[in-house]
């Protein structure tokens, strides 16, 4: 991938084997992107060895994001003031509840909210 340093723009690419006339498939809610290399090898070897590949394709996309949730390059965590700022409270509130095992399961949350009992 290659990343546009001035804006934020991603070249990426994605790797597909299935729907000849789809554009875009995928099995879940979301479209994931890659390097070419990744997404070369998913469109040749499926991760799902019951699948049957009818037609390999690479797609090349540019991803550009002009206004981003969050832009902190040294950070991988989501802190939940910045979400609630900029997505809401009960939005945020309804997804912290529904993913609270997944936010359990982070360091981030063990090594500085143990306190706690629980999200809400």
């Amino acid at each position: 991938m290659r990343r546009d340093s001035d804006e934020m723009n991603i070249d990426a690419f994605r790797g597909q084997y299935g729907s000849p006339t789809a554009t875009i498939h995928s099995k879940l809610p979301s479209i994931t992107f890659g390097s070419f290399e990744s997404a070369n090898v998913y469109a040749l070897f499926p991760n799902s060895r019951n699948d049957i590949i009818v037609k390999s394709i690479v797609l090349a996309a540019t991803i550009q994001i002009n206004n981003p949730i969050i832009h902190n390059t040294d950070d991988c965590f989501a802190d939940f003031d910045i979400l609630i700022e900029k997505l809401g409270a009960d939005f945020i509130w309804h997804i912290a509840d529904k993913y609270e095992t997944s936010i359990y399961a982070t360091d981030n949350w063990g090594d500085n909210f143990f306190e706690y009992i629980n999200i809400s």
